[in-house]
């Protein structure tokens, strides 16, 4: 694999805890613990569970969550985040959802890394490397302009997995995201689902 010669984009620090920003990520943080619901999930077969529910089954050999982001850098305002909360059916393949730690990044540089990512790791050389980024640049799009970007080689649909392609310095905050994989990996047939969300405060 070829060296990388771009330098990987740098997360903006953390919003101090007295501004918006700061108690909005307080309140990401806390919702697990208030979180309630009157979905009752049941009669699916644990085979269709995944596709269903758009899941990811904690004991996959794919150990990263699966979700795809494919925003393009340009329309996220600076206090946009990317909010993934793990949730798992309070009786494995049925029953009540329930939600654990979310992992909480700025919604712009994972946007930003993950294109980095793929440019220089994944598809290093020629055009198989490249990817068509959106016009659109403005915050807050509408519903109907385009704004995924688009590898211009991606056999395999992995463009936009976040969770593979994470520099060091969102490592300890993934893990901690996702600390609740040792305790689910107990029951065989638990699954585990990611919804990913896109929140702002401008």
């Amino acid at each position: 694999m070829k060296a990388s010669t771009a330098a990987a984009p740098q997360p903006p620090p953390d919003s101090p805890s007295d501004t918006l920003a700061g108690r909005v990520r307080a309140a990401l943080y806390a919702l697990p613990g208030q979180f309630e619901s009157d979905l009752n999930v049941s009669g699916v077969r644990a085979t269709d569970l995944f596709a269903w529910l758009k899941g990811w089954y904690a004991l996959a050999k794919e150990r990263e969550p699966s979700f795809r982001y494919r925003v393009t850098p340009a329309v996220c305002a600076p206090d946009d985040l990317l909010v993934v909360y793990p949730w798992v059916l309070d009786r494995v393949i049925s029953g009540t959802p329930q939600l654990f730690a979310p992992f909480v990044i700025d919604a712009g540089y994972a946007a930003a890394y993950r294109n980095w990512h793929w440019t220089n790791v994944v598809r290093t050389g020629g055009d198989k490397g490249g990817i068509k980024l959106s016009e659109v640049t403005d915050h807050y799009p509408s519903k109907t302009q385009l704004i995924s970007d688009e590898p211009r080689h991606d056999r395999g649909g992995n463009y936009g997995a976040v969770g593979r392609g994470r520099s060091a310095v969102d490592r300890a905050r993934m893990a901690r995201a996702w600390r609740c994989r040792a305790f689910m990996r107990s029951a065989s047939t638990t699954r585990r689902s990611a919804l990913p969300v896109v929140t702002g405060t401008s």
